[in-house]
């Protein structure tokens, strides 16, 4: 799986010619995108003027919108309502890669050909290691 990383959106975003997307890119990007469209509301709240937000804060969207109906009833006035149900979402972080690509002898940052190679296949074998490792 590739990972799209932000850096990689906002340099697309900023010269989409010059910047394009790989085809895996494309898809990470299509997966974050439907998960963020499909997401639900995990709690609603009261939005207004003097809302201390921790106490007026609930998983019922019903419970928030006759806390906003009895508060717009008592400060409100005629037109826009002072208060309104807002709701809160989770967004998890995206998991950051825990093992790293693998390296190739041209990619080693050191000199010289065996060197690179030594350095590749201890890089290769710590991250097969990682790959196969205990499933405690």
């Amino acid at each position: 799986m590739n990972a799209i990383t932000k850096e990689r959106i906002k340099l697309f975003i900023k010269n989409p010619l010059d910047n394009g997307l790989t085809r895996g890119e494309q898809m990470e990007l299509a997966r974050i995108a439907l998960a963020s469209l499909e997401a639900e509301a995990v709690m609603f709240c009261i939005s207004g003027q003097n809302v201390d937000s921790e106490e007026h804060v609930s998983t019922s969207k019903a419970v928030v919108d006759a806390w906003v109906e009895e508060w717009n009833q008592v400060d409100g006035s005629p037109g826009e309502p002072l208060y309104k149900t807002m709701p809160l979402y989770y967004h998890a972080a995206l998991p950051a890669p825990v093992v790293p690509d693998e390296m190739y002898w041209q990619d080693a940052p050191v000199e010289g050909s065996s060197k690179a190679a030594a350095y590749a296949t201890g890089w290769n074998a710590c991250r097969a290691a990682m790959l196969h490792g205990k499933g405690e």
